[in-house]
Parts: C-alpha cells; structure tokens; sequence
C-alpha cells in the first residue's frame, strides 16, 4: 500500500522576489519553526493587532489533514518549509496572490485572514470555523517537533 504524502519543500527564495520591491509589503516571514501558528502569535504578540483567519482558506493538504488527525497532531504548529506568509496592505493582496499562483509551489497561496486592531483585546489570533463559529489558534506549548531533513 502507497501513500499520497509527498516531500514539497522548496525554496522561498521565487516567492519572495516578485513581492520584495512592492510598496505595501509590510512583514514576510516562512513558518517553518512552529509552523503557522508560532508565526501568528509572534506577529501579534510585538504588534498587539488580533490576528483572525479563515479556516477554509488555510491550505493544508487534505492527505496531510488525514495523518494529523490519526497522529493527534494540530497541523498548524508542524513546521511548513518552503512557504511563506505575508503581511500587506489589502490593496496589493490580490497582486501577492496573483505573483505567487503563478510559480512552482505558490500555486496554493491563499488569503487567509485579516489583523485587526482591536482595543478590547490585545494579541489574540483567533480562526473563522467552516460553520461560521470562531476559536483560538492553539499556541505552541512545547518544543516544536523536529524537522527531519
């Protein structure tokens, strides 16, 4: 029996350069340490903005989906090499996105959330259900799993 997981690590270096020189452009960084959500907790913990995503807009393979359920883990704390995440100004998103369709490993790339200033709260990045429910992104509480490479 054959599984569908396949090795897509690659390098960031074709997604960062289309976008580097566009004015708007206001955080780049790959989640490859903790994965998306270290990223995001990071991103607002030093800014204070309250980070909210849309669940349905995350691309996670639905093979890779599969193995993090069996395993019981939250595949949004597993390292995500060879990607990227943006922060930019909304006008030039769809520019992003059409920059990074367009290439070898961006074909994926999606919006998948807004940061908000929120003076009721400070830092929290939260995620936008299927069912339109809303939760928080589970930090990281360990040690993140080790890369194998």
């Amino acid at each position: 029996m054959q599984g569908q997981l396949k090795f897509d690590c690659g390098s960031v270096v074709p997604l960062i350069d289309p976008i580097k020189h566009l004015e708007g452009v206001r955080f780049v960084r790959d989640p490859t340490r903790g994965g998306l959500s270290v990223l995001l907790h990071d991103v607002a913990n030093e800014t204070g903005f309250d980070i909210e995503l849309i669940e349905n807009n995350i691309p996670v393979r639905p093979e890779v989906a599969s193995v993090c359920e069996i395993l019981g883990f939250d595949p949004f704390v597993l390292a995500c090499e060879g990607r990227i995440v943006a922060v930019v100004a909304p006008d030039i998103s769809g520019k992003v996105l059409e920059h990074w369709r367009s290439i070898r490993n961006g074909e994926q790339a999606e919006h998948i959330g807004v940061i908000v200033k929120n003076t009721e709260s400070k830092g929290r990045v939260t995620i936008v259900t299927p069912m339109g429910g809303r939760r928080f992104m589970n930090e990281l509480e360990d040690e993140p799993l080790p890369r194998i490479c």
